[in-house]
Parts: C-alpha cells; sequence; structure tokens
C-alpha cells in the first residue's frame, strides 16, 4: 500500500493557507494605515510647536500662512535673521530650508506618499480631493475670517487627512 496525501488533503491545505494569507494581508493594511496615520499626528503636533515657536518670536501672534514670516507681524524684527523666519520658507515638501522654523524636524513628510505635500495653507476650504497626510494650516483674524499669507492672526486651527477623512486631534 503506497502511503502519501490524497489530492483532496492536498487542496484543503491550500484552502487552509490561503484563508490564514487573506486575514493576515487585512490586518497588515490596517496596520500600516494606522500607522501613517500616527505619523500624520505627530506632523500635526509638531506644526503646532513650530506655529507656538513663530509666535514666540512674533510676540504672541500667529502667521497668517505658512510663509508669513516673523518681520511682517513684528517690524521690529526687521533686518534679522529671526525677522526672515517663517514656518515652513516657501516649501511644501521636505527638506526645507534654512528660514524655516520646521527644519529640525528631519521627520516631517508625507508618510502616505513622500513625494507630496506634507504641509500647506487651507484657506478656502479642503479641497475637492484632499492628499492624504497633508497636514494643513488655517489661521483667523479676531473678527472670524480667514486671515491671509502677510497677515498676523489671532488664533489658527490645524487639520489633516488620514486614510478614510480628516484626522481630529485637540492640540492645547
Amino acid at each position: 500500500m503506497k502511503k502519501g496525501f490524497t489530492l483532496i488533503e492536498l487542496m484543503i491545505v491550500v484552502v487552509i493557507i490561503g484563508i490564514l494569507s487573506a486575514i493576515g494581508f487585512a490586518n497588515y493594511i490596517y496596520l500600516v494605515n494606522r500607522a501613517r496615520e500616527a505619523s500624520v499626528k505627530s506632523n500635526m503636533h509638531t506644526l503646532h510647536i513650530v506655529v507656538e515657536s513663530f509666535a514666540v518670536f512674533s510676540r504672541g501672534l500667529y502667521p497668517g500662512g505658512i510663509d508669513t514670516k516673523v518681520k511682517d507681524v513684528n517690524p521690529l524684527l526687521d533686518g534679522t535673521d529671526d525677522g526672515e523666519k517663517s514656518i515652513a520658507g516657501g516649501v511644501r515638501v521636505p527638506p526645507f530650508p534654512s528660514n524655516a522654523l520646521i527644519l529640525p524636524h528631519y521627520g516631517f513628510k508625507n508618510p502616505f506618499k513622500p513625494i507630496e505635500k506634507a504641509i500647506d495653507n487651507l484657506t478656502t476650504g479642503p479641497p475637492p480631493i484632499p492628499p492624504r497626510g497633508c497636514v494643513y494650516y488655517t489661521a483667523y483674524r479676531d473678527d472670524g475670517s480667514i486671515a491671509n499669507e502677510g497677515e498676523s492672526a489671532a488664533t489658527y486651527i490645524i487639520t489633516a487627512y488620514g486614510a478614510d477623512g480628516p484626522i481630529n486631534i485637540t492640540l492645547p
């Protein structure tokens, strides 16, 4: 009598392996997206710290946009190195230039697509299809209207879009 596996037994093993692989792959995709969203939240926190640093330079005023220079809101710093600093320095994808306050944060990139925007202004509402992983800065005047680039602002909101939609995070 020959010993071995029948075709049915082999097919059952292949089916079981396929089911386990499908479950494992779905969990892998879920965990990768969750890790990317955690990176986006880290970027949001970094931007919050950088905006508050800007406010320290400008004596309590926030920038109207991420390219607003400190000297635009605090004319006393015109002609100084600190006066030339802005949040992003005119760049939306890392590496950021030396006049950007976000410069020391080398991990600040779009975790979903590193070649796409990591940071941008959001002045008219979300784009029709917002890029996943991009962190948006919106500044507001005292009257609640949106501040323009080059102006000072009284308050701001930081938003981002993850794998499934907007990421809401409350920053102190």
